[in-house]
């Protein structure tokens, strides 16, 4: 999130300073935590400025996170977002076309910006020693208590779901298939789409190509059904 939406799209000075004033905490367990609670989370419950080092009300914390995972039916991981869309689509009954993916925002790609109509190039994070120190540190890791349970727990409950509702050897298949299908998509459209941001930027040039992808990607159940 900061180096995407701070140092590459606003030109933001990638330091431990400016890392700070984007994270900036309210004591609420975490980030994520509030972003995805249905509950309003009182400021300062799990963590003060005043005693960085502890984690405050942590049995009350413990009993907010099964409440947040409660909230929801199910929760997708993004580090294995594979897993999980492979997982929905057995529990919503969901073909492969219906959650394939592909990732437009990548590191060392470009993003265009239409507010300031102009191409950005998306850097790579790279983390300063003073961040990695901070990372590191009891602080850190008190005031982001919430997420780093809330974490374990979603990835948890996501091979739980796996093991018990789904079938390991079901899943394992179905994701193989998807992997290969992936691919097959991703081979035959990237060289048409990977230049989106050409197809903005060039005007009229370029909109037969931007619409060759459009109907590519409209057209991805034909893809798969050749595979």
């Amino acid at each position: 999130q900061f180096f995407f939406h701070q140092v590459s799209r606003n030109d933001v000075e990638p330091t431990l300073t400016n890392l700070k004033k984007i994270t900036k905490f309210k004591g609420q367990g975490g980030l994520e935590i509030p972003y995805i609670s249905t509950n309003a989370l009182p400021p300062f419950e799990f963590w003060k400025e005043t005693d960085p080092y502890t984690v405050q009300n942590p049995e009350k914390l413990v009993e907010t996170i099964d409440n947040v995972i409660g909230e929801y039916d199910f929760i997708g991981v993004a580090e294995r977002m594979d897993d999980s869309l492979i997982t929905l689509s057995f529990l919503l009954n969901l073909t492969l076309d219906e959650i394939y993916f592909s990732n437009a925002r990548v590191s060392g790609s470009y993003d265009y910006i239409s507010s300031k109509k102009k191409c950005i190039l998306i850097k790579k994070a790279k983390l300063t020693p003073g961040m990695k120190e901070y990372f590191d540190s009891d602080d850190w890791k008190a005031s982001m208590a919430g997420d780093f349970i809330l974490y374990n727990a979603a990835v948890a409950r996501l091979d739980y779901t796996i093991d018990t509702v789904v079938g390991r050897e079901a899943f394992e298949e179905r994701l193989k298939e998807f992997k290969k299908l992936s691919k097959s998509i991703n081979d035959q459209c990237e060289p048409v789409c990977a230049n989106v941001c050409e197809m903005f930027t060039r005007g009229k040039s370029n909109c037969n190509q931007a619409k060759k992808c459009v109907n590519m990607w409209k057209n991805r159940k034909e893809i798969i059904r050749k595979t």
